[in-house]
Formats: C-alpha cells, sequence, structure tokens
C-alpha cells in the first residue's frame, strides 16, 4: 500500500513539470508571436500611412483579418480575392498574390514582394521605412491616375481632341490669309511704301479716279546693253 501510493506521488509530480514545461514553451513562443504581431502591424500602419492616397485607416493595420482588407485595397485587385483571403487553404495563395502585389505598388520587384511574404519583419520594416513612395493600385482601372506617380500623366493625357481633327482644320491658313486684297493694286509691299511691286501697275483703288500706269521699263543702261545707241 505504501509503495502504490508513493508511485502514484512519483507520477503526480513529473506530469506536473512535464505540464509546466509545455506551459513555458507555450508562454514564450505567445510572447515571441505577439512580438512579432505588433511589429508587423506598427510597420503595415506605416505603409497605409505612405499610401495616404489608398484610404485606408491606420486602425485596419491592428486588427487581424481585417488588415487583409487594408492590404487588399492597395493592390486595385478584383473584390474575389479578398474573398479568397477568407477562404481555408486557398487563403494562403490568395495572402501571398496580394503582397506580392503590395510590393509592386510601391515599384519594388517580384523578389522584394517574396522577402515581404516570407521574411515580413524585415521587409515590412524596409518598405514602411525605407524612400519608396505609393504609386497607385498596380491593379487600378486603365488610365487611373492613381495608378502613376505625381507629376507622370496617365494614358489619354494627349487624349483623342488634342490635336484632333480641326487642329490645323480649314479655316486655319484658309483662303483669304494672302487673299485678294493683300498687296492689291495700288497697295505697296511691306517696306516699300509708295513703291508699285515690280511688274505691277500703280493706281489708285478701283473708283478713285486715278488711272493705272503702266511698269516702267528698266533701264537699259543699268543691264549694260547699248539701249540708246
Amino acid at each position: 500500500m505504501i509503495n502504490l501510493v508513493a508511485a502514484l506521488s512519483r507520477t503526480t509530480t513529473t506530469s506536473s513539470a512535464s505540464g509546466g514545461a509545455v506551459l513555458a514553451v507555450f508562454g514564450i513562443f505567445f510572447a515571441i508571436s505577439l512580438v512579432f504581431y505588433v511589429w508587423i502591424a506598427f510597420c503595415t500602419m506605416k505603409i497605409f500611412e505612405k499610401a495616404a492616397s489608398a484610404g485606408v485607416p491606420k486602425w485596419m493595420a491592428w486588427v487581424p483579418y481585417v488588415n487583409y482588407y487594408g492590404l487588399w485595397k492597395l493592390t486595385g485587385r478584383e473584390v474575389v480575392w479578398l474573398i479568397l483571403c477568407f477562404v481555408p487553404y486557398v487563403n494562403f495563395v490568395a495572402i501571398i498574390v496580394i503582397i506580392l502585389d503590395v510590393g509592386k505598388s510601391f515599384g519594388k520587384s517580384t523578389g522584394f514582394g517574396i522577402g515581404l511574404c516570407f521574411l515580413g519583419p524585415i521587409f515590412f520594416a524596409m518598405l514602411a521605412f525605407g524612400d519608396s513612395r505609393y504609386l497607385g493600385p498596380v491593379h487600378g482601372p486603365p488610365g487611373g491616375a492613381a495608378a502613376y506617380p505625381a507629376g507622370y500623366p496617365p494614358p489619354g493625357y494627349g487624349q483623342p481632341g488634342y490635336g484632333q481633327p480641326g487642329y490645323g482644320q480649314p479655316g486655319y491658313g484658309q483662303p483669304g490669309y494672302g487673299q485678294p486684297g493683300y498687296g492689291q493694286p495700288g497697295q505697296a509691299p511691306s517696306g516699300q511704301p509708295g513703291q508699285a511691286p515690280h511688274g505691277q501697275p500703280t493706281g489708285g483703288p478701283p473708283g478713285s479716279g486715278i488711272q493705272d500706269q503702266p511698269p516702267t521699263a528698266a533701264d537699259p543702261w543699268s543691264a549694260g546693253g547699248d539701249g540708246g545707241r
């Protein structure tokens, strides 16, 4: 009887020690996970601040699962990708695709996006505190201004109508520019006041009473001829 009680005591002591070890390991893992989560959430908040034009509130970075919405909105992907983030097993693929697009929305390469997926505490910090800026949703609507950096016009700048038919249309340089009457009879060309153009009759406007005069003959001596000889 005494031996049975001693054996039970040893078993209880061993079980308590094992349970304490498990709790200690779990506590350490939970603390590390909490630190990682807080750090990534803080970096995500800074990323949302950079992407202020996307209209994502900063507090979303701190709420689990709600932060998926904020990241999805930065990419401009279809709403089906947001739904896939909450579908078991498929959500791993959807989240990776969205995070890759988040990197591209800041002008980063696919390699950087892979770092965001698998080395989040490092690459999220690089994206949050680096000099990269938000270029707009990588899957935004074609020609959307948000998809282009400030100072770079979207396609459609220089759209139909800028230089459209009609610019240089009939009438620009139309008949009448250089029309009859510009340099008309009786009017001297610019820079030659009172002198008629060579080969044109002189006189007044029609109805003025001034008769036209024949053009002055060229001086035969000026051309080296033998004129009156």
